[in-house]
């Protein structure tokens, strides 16, 4: 299923009108959208207002509001709270996974970021034979921390021998980050409207952080991202400006494959989520 992702950079009021969404600008034009029709809305602009009634029915719906800083990095989120009819289930089964469930499950997360790391970099026409060396050589929970190893040499091959992603200087990692931060909040929308707690993770374990099991499930989904910014950058275009922005926000319409189906990233999300509600984790692969 096709779902459009909503992007906001002017003066306007959001609101509802028979069940559609409704976009009001300065002139008095409208734009409306079918709300089932919707994935994400993100709010890239003070100038927008907007009415709980609204908010709501996006609760109800299951749609993900952003709304970005003055750099325009989406900093707070808005999701559904609650809404699955087995909530109480959920979070019984959540707090009672076993210490091997969550060390294997994270093995898992780690085996298939480092597969789709290896084929990112294929189809960018860089070297992945390092990588290669470590499929299928995960131990459980990742006890000899293979996931860092192969960042330190991913992320040089794909951007450069002096890119550092902890280096805010670095352009490209403003679009790594916004990337990242888009596909995290519709991991965050999916988690709730399935009933798990987001703060209750799998391997991330910050007390700080309200979106341990987030940022877990995101792990696999990087490379896509990555793949996207660098193709972008390629282009010429390494600041985070509009145009990119939205050139970003077309993540949720690249896809990825689950046992040999191929779904929108978006659609990706709810499987890999629901997954968690079985015995068999389900992560998506980079085709």
């Amino acid at each position: 299923m096709f779902f459009r992702n909503i992007y906001i950079s002017h003066f306007g009021k959001l609101s509802i009108k028979n069940s559609n969404f409704l976009f009001t600008d300065a002139n008095k034009n409208s734009t409306t959208v079918p709300i089932d029709d919707i994935n994400s809305i993100v709010i890239d602009t003070p100038l927008v207002s907007l009415t709980s009634s609204f908010i709501s029915l996006c609760g109800e719906n299951g749609i993900a509001i952003y709304i970005c800083d003055k750099y325009h990095l989406p900093n707070a989120l808005f999701l559904p709270y609650a809404k699955h009819h087995k909530w109480l289930e959920v979070l019984e089964q959540q707090i009672n996974w076993s210490v091997p469930y969550k060390k294997q499950s994270w093995k898992q997360v780690v085996e298939q970021k480092i597969l789709n790391q290896k084929t990112a970099l294929d189809m960018a026409g860089k070297n992945s034979d390092y990588i290669s060396r470590f499929i299928g050589k995960v131990k459980s929970g990742d006890s000899d921390n293979v996931e860092a190893t192969v960042a330190s040499y991913y992320f040089k091959e794909f951007f450069g021998k002096n890119f550092h992603r902890r280096n805010d200087n670095i352009t490209i990692n403003a679009l790594l980050n916004y990337g990242y931060a888009l596909v995290r909040g519709n991991i965050a929308r999916s988690l709730a409207a399935y009933g798990f707690i987001p703060a209750l993770g799998l391997n991330h374990k910050n007390h700080y952080n309200g979106f341990n099991l987030v940022d877990d499930l995101l792990e696999p989904f990087r490379p896509i991202v990555d793949l996207l910014v660098f193709k972008i950058s390629i282009n010429g275009n390494d600041t985070l400006d509009k145009e990119t922005r939205i050139m970003l926000l077309g993540i949720f319409e690249k896809e990825m494959q689950i046992q040999d189906n191929s779904y929108q990233v978006a659609n990706v999300i709810d499987i890999v989520v629901k997954s968690l509600r079985g015995s068999n984790l389900r992560l998506p692969l980079l085709v």
